[in-house]
């Protein structure tokens, strides 16, 4: 129970992570107190390369979320956008305990006869996102409390990750004194979060630094997840080293040209790369 207690939401980008401080509020919604920042160390291509140098940039993002709002907070949930997150569909079926009515152990029975089905023991399950329930070979999307059911069936979407990299992580971040309540999928709570819209399929993307989420929903359902390797670190590095200049230079000349008129293609227009320290840098 969260109530009157703050709580701290961590965003793990490959750039930046983001720490946001929040109190839940009666209806049940939280407000958000304040935030800190604190440049990613310890990810490479959206895996996680040192675990304790990751740690270390969380406990700084922690630390200046709380001096920016001179609140306290030891609890934290932590979102991941890691590639070695992995998703799946799988069914899962059981027969209820009682044939009356279904009860909330039947629904964890039916969820871990999915788990089992599909995800490897290695791997620790992030969510379980239910697409349909089958009771007696009905459809339905909602959950099935109470009905009466001689045979009852899931379709779920697992998102899992590797135990061992997640424990070795909170291990880490324990250690400097924080208290991991719960580590999520940051594209299944980034798409949680969006606007419930009567479209009956669309795409949401989030593209970061060095990974690019994608998340399909289908009549308002989870239908697939998946991170890819891809982000904006790539087009730093390869005007970096189409333009024989420095990282920092190359992300600067990203981002001032980002701007460009797409009208101008073609036009024969020369970008002036010239930056401290090089001479002439320039391109059509």
């Amino acid at each position: 129970d969260m109530d009157n207690r703050h709580i701290v939401g961590l965003d793990v980008g490959a750039g930046t992570i983001k720490a946001f401080i929040g109190k839940k509020v009666k209806d049940g919604t939280v407000f958000i107190a304040g935030s800190g920042t604190a440049p990613t160390i310890g990810i490479t291509k959206g895996i996680i390369t040192d675990v304790e140098a990751l740690a270390l940039a969380i406990s700084q993002a922690v630390e200046c979320a709380g001096m920016a709002t001179h609140i306290a907070v030891k609890d934290v949930y932590i979102g991941l956008s890691s590639v070695e997150i992995s998703s799946i569909n799988s069914v899962g079926s059981v027969s209820p305990s009682v044939t009356d009515a279904i009860i909330h152990d039947d629904i964890k029975r039916v969820y871990q006869s999915a788990i089992l089905a599909s995800i490897p023991d290695e791997h620790e399950v992030l969510h379980v996102l239910p697409q349909s329930f089958i009771v007696d070979k009905q459809r339905q999307i909602h959950l099935p409390l109470q009905q009466k059911c001689a045979h009852l069936e899931v379709e779920a979407h697992l998102v899992s990750m590797p135990r061992a990299v997640l424990q070795k992580l909170i291990d880490a971040v324990e250690k400097l004194g924080i208290h991991v309540v719960g580590i999520v999928a940051n594209p299944i709570v980034a798409s949680e979060v969006l606007p419930a819209t009567n479209t009956q399929k669309y795409l949401f993307m989030d593209i970061g630094a060095a990974t690019t989420e994608l998340i399909l929903i289908h009549n308002k359902q989870i239908n697939l997840s998946t991170i890819l390797p891809l982000g904006g670190n790539y087009i730093t590095s390869d005007i970096m080293n189409g333009f024989e200049i420095s990282y920092e230079h190359a992300e600067e000349i990203k981002k001032y040209y980002s701007k460009l008129n797409k009208n101008l293609r073609g036009q024969n227009i020369i970008l002036d790369c010239n930056g401290y320290g090089t001479i002439d840098k320039q391109f059509p």
